[in-house]
């Protein structure tokens, strides 16, 4: 399975994931624009 797990294939099944530099302009407006039609956002910043 590529490395991953039979659990976590089948947890995250049907799902997408992205990362982005959102120093980068044009990651920030690619997040936006995934923003204005996304269900979810999960995010992962460091705290502070």
């Amino acid at each position: 399975m590529d490395g991953r797990s039979l659990y976590f294939a089948r947890v995250n099944r049907g799902k997408q994931s992205v990362v982005l530099d959102l120093k980068d302009t044009t990651d920030r407006d690619l997040l936006l624009r995934i923003v204005d039609r996304a269900d979810v956002l999960v995010e992962n910043f460091r705290p502070g």
